[in-house]
């Protein structure tokens, strides 16, 4: 990563790297010992989280034995990621953009609205010498499966197909959910909200002007929800390529070294060079920025993530001579755009209009145009079936406020269920808690995983939660 920032940047973003890294020590160590099973967001999380002080102390201590005068990174913690850029002197252009690249890859937002602590968690992790990409065996989904088995081992139960139409509530009190058939499903103790605060305001019977719908007896808790959630704006939405093309239409993948792998889960190796006859092999993902002037990162599609699972993983694809290849713009595909193919009535008649199916067309010209810049002018022609989805697709599928990528602003800094209270799962209804990415710590897999646990925890109680990391600790880990 250095040398590749030295050689693309030059010498004044390599060494302005080093000194940014060093700024960041602090902040990583505390990341990297900041145990996710500890959290919680109510004042009992000075006893969970209160267990790692000694461990966060020593690897403060070592990160500061070297340079005293870092110890003033420790506040920024809870700041945006732009304070530590700042504070380490960051002005180097290419080093400047490269830094608001990863925020708007890691959030959506640039670094003045990314979480120096998330940033922190990526320093940590690029910068062990056994770092390496994980991916799961069998996709995303294997993931999923693998969560569904254990919670349903735990005693849980999972119910598909069963969408929420309310959250029901009675004098500023959660008390179940009505799903969309008409049945009702009351809770023994909480309603905890995964979706976005804009659509649990929906689901609460609230609007974003403010006004809950009639509901005289919730008004003042529905309506601080609408006010909190309405200070926060969405960011923008998606556009996928979802893509087949035959396997001799790409570079080779090299499944031999990543079955390799799978037999020593960390053995590091590099996708490029190891291809089969000197020749590249196919990466499991690439990164095209149609624009790299300043202040241009987070522009309309200007930054393309293309993934290959099947570069590593050939069963993510019913059939080993064909690769599943997904190009997509995150955070950067305005549903302004798509607003008006919407039908009066909300439902979905726009997918088979005619200006839908241009207006796709005209859209993912872009993605095809990072494709091209990656594997030639003639990629669209190789391509053997596609479906491209917008941001109306994303609002119908994932139920999606507007689509929305994710929120506009840092949750670590704001809560959005409750503007009074400190960012965490709480919310304006007593008995409702919520996680998810409108939540501390925000965007990513991880910072979910976070949310989801401390929202688990909340509800738990802290007697719980402190047997819980007992029982973690005697099976090895360090919480």
């Amino acid at each position: 990563y250095d040398n590749a920032v030295r050689e693309m940047g030059g010498e004044s973003a390599y060494q302005q790297l080093k000194t940014l890294r060093r700024a960041m020590e602090p902040l990583a160590r505390v990341a990297e010992v900041t145990p996710f099973a500890a959290l919680r967001s109510d004042a009992a999380a000075a006893l969970t989280i209160g267990r790692s002080v000694p461990r966060m102390s020593a690897a403060i201590a070592r990160a500061l034995a070297a340079d005293p005068s870092q110890a003033a990174a420790l506040p920024e913690l809870a700041e945006g990621f732009d304070a530590t850029m700042r504070r380490a002197g960051v002005t180097d252009p290419f080093l400047t953009r490269l830094m608001n690249l990863e925020c708007f890859v890691i959030s959506g937002c640039l670094a003045d609205q990314t979480a120096a602590a998330a940033m922190a968690y990526l320093f940590a992790e690029r910068s062990r010498e056994d770092a390496v990409y994980d991916y799961p065996q069998g996709g995303a989904m294997a993931l999923c499966e693998a969560l569904k088995n254990a919670a349903e081992r735990r005693g849980a139960k999972i119910h598909l197909k069963s969408p929420v139409a309310r959250i029901k509530h009675v004098d500023g009190v959660a008390s179940g959910v009505e799903l969309t058939d008409g049945r009702e499903v009351e809770a023994k103790r909480a309603v905890i909200t995964g979706v976005s605060a804009w659509d649990t305001l929906k689901l609460l019977g609230g609007q974003l002007d403010n006004s809950s719908s009639g509901d005289s007896n919730l008004s003042t808790e529905v309506d601080a929800l609408a006010a909190a959630a309405g200070a926060v704006p969405p960011l923008d939405s998606f556009l996928h390529l979802h893509a087949v093309i035959p396997a001799d239409a790409l570079p080779p993948a090299n499944h031999e070294l990543a079955e390799a792998c799978l037999d020593s889960p960390h053995r590091a190796f590099d996708a490029p060079g190891a291809g089969p006859n000197g020749t590249d092999a196919l990466n499991i993902h690439y990164l095209h920025v149609r624009d790299w002037s300043d202040g241009v990162v987070d522009s309309p599609l200007n930054v393309v993530n293309v993934s290959i699972p099947t570069a590593l993983d050939p069963s993510a694809s019913t059939d080993r001579n064909m690769h599943v290849l997904h190009a997509y713009g995150a955070a950067n595909e305005s549903f302004s755009l798509y607003e008006s193919e919407l039908p009066a009535d909300g439902s979905a008649k726009y997918a088979s209009s005619s200006s839908y199916q241009e207006l796709k067309a005209q859209r993912k010209a872009y993605l095809y145009d990072s494709l091209r810049a990656i594997f030639g002018p003639d990629i669209e022609q190789r391509v053997a079936h596609e479906w491209v989805g917008t941001p109306l697709t994303q609002r119908r599928f994932v139920n999606r406020f507007r689509g929305a990528y994710a929120a506009g602003r840092d949750v670590t800094r704001v809560n959005m269920f409750d503007a009074s209270k400190a960012p965490g799962a709480d919310t304006s209804l007593q008995n409702l808690f919520a996680c998810g990415d409108c939540v501390s710590p925000g965007v990513g897999v991880p910072a979910a995983v976070a949310s989801g646990i401390a929202a688990a925890n909340r509800v738990s109680g802290v007697g719980k939660h402190l047997s819980l990391l007992n029982e973690l600790s005697e099976m090895g880990y360090s919480v």
